[in-house]
């Protein structure tokens, strides 16, 4: 890594207070999680857990054409949601958020309340309801989404107003966008937000904001959907500087749409940079996070942890670190290593941190 521990917290003490300053808008999804383990084997009053995915699917694999019962033990119902976490997160951070999305309607449902006190919630929809199945080294969604089929352009205008959202992204200096994947309405919000939102990038044009794209797991998406997706996402690049987060799963996709499979992240990596041509391109396996800019491949692997409490809703804290990082101005490999130690504390505590504690962290790592 390029900065020592040291120089990365005087950055964050010399730059705190932008936090407070700037604004960020997230959307445009929500869920209610409930996370599960499920149980391999109870004896002596011990109940063994399914360590790993790998052993997890033998299990199934061996009951085919057969049947199994697993049972699962329910560890928290939580927030959940790529939009939510990430809000959150970056709040808890001391940043201005602004959380647009699924939270319930008309009421906000109670899990909600949950949400960092900081965060301005704006919902025109019922969320959806999502069971993680987690493991040492990963975890399984499954989710019900049919209640975010009602996140729609017309729904926001007709709910939320185009005045507010317009006003909303002029006012923060970062819109994140996120779960593209569980979004069947997102296009439609994307090129509304272009074609209607006319001179929503002030003070400078498009190099005074930024967007940040995060479409989590697209697999169940055809490859012309994930395509015809990006193109117009890397579009805004005419309004915005472009920012892409992909972790390992999403980046694998995401290059076979179109290249040929590669084993090597940094090929693939250097692929989706060459075809998106984004300002910033980062993607985050669970043990490290590389970096690609128009100059500069960063790779940062720092904060690994080996037994996680929670891995649900570590790439959202990873994002509300780097974002957080981009709001304080700090140079984009800076801006990853606090990504990364946002993702570690909230994987080995279950939360996420605040400035101070993030800062104490690094400290001690």
């Amino acid at each position: 890594m390029p900065y020592t521990k040291v120089e990365i917290i005087e950055s964050i003490e010399q730059n705190k207070n932008k936090l407070g300053h700037r604004k960020i808008t997230v959307g445009f999804d929500g869920y209610v999680d409930e996370i599960v383990r499920p149980v391999k084997l109870k004896e002596n009053n011990e109940t063994i857990f399914f360590k790993t995915i790998e052993e997890f699917a033998q299990k199934i694999l061996a009951s085919a054409k057969s049947a199994c019962d697993i049972e699962i033990i329910s560890q928290a119902v939580k927030i959940g949601g790529n939009a939510p976490i990430m809000a959150n997160a970056l709040s808890t951070l001391g940043v201005r958020t602004f959380a647009v999305g699924a939270f319930g309607y008309p009421e906000v449902e109670d899990c909600f309340k949950q949400l960092d006190s900081g965060i301005k919630i704006y919902s025109m929809a019922n969320p959806g309801y999502s069971t993680a199945f987690e493991f040492q080294d990963g975890k399984i969604m499954f989710g019900k989404n049919e209640n975010l089929n009602e996140v729609t352009w017309d729904r926001i205008k007709n709910i939320l107003g185009k005045d507010l959202l317009k006003k909303l992204i002029s006012d923060s200096f970062i819109l994140a966008v996120t779960n593209w994947s569980s979004l069947y309405g997102l296009n439609d919000i994307l090129k509304g937000i272009i074609s209607e939102l006319s001179g929503i990038v002030s003070d400078g044009g498009r190099l005074s904001k930024y967007v940040f794209f995060d479409i989590a797991d697209p697999s169940r998406r055809s490859t012309d959907d994930i395509v015809e997706s990006l193109n117009l996402m890397a579009g805004f690049k005419k309004y915005f500087k472009t920012v892409f987060s992909f972790n390992e799963n999403e980046a694998r996709i995401i290059n076979r749409c179109f290249f040929e499979d590669s084993g090597d992240m940094v090929k693939i990596a250097e692929n989706i940079f060459d075809v998106l041509k984004p300002d910033l391109l980062v993607i985050h396996p669970n043990k490290y996070a590389l970096l690609f800019d128009d100059k500069n491949i960063i790779k940062v692997d720092d904060f690994n942890v080996e037994n996680p409490v929670i891995s649900t809703g570590g790439g959202d804290n990873f994002n509300a670190g780097f974002c957080a990082g981009l709001i304080m101005a700090l140079p984009p490999e800076k801006c990853v290593y606090i990504g990364r130690a946002c993702a570690s504390f909230y994987i080995k505590n279950g939360s996420s941190p605040s400035l101070k504690q993030l800062i104490e962290y690094i400290k001690n790592k």
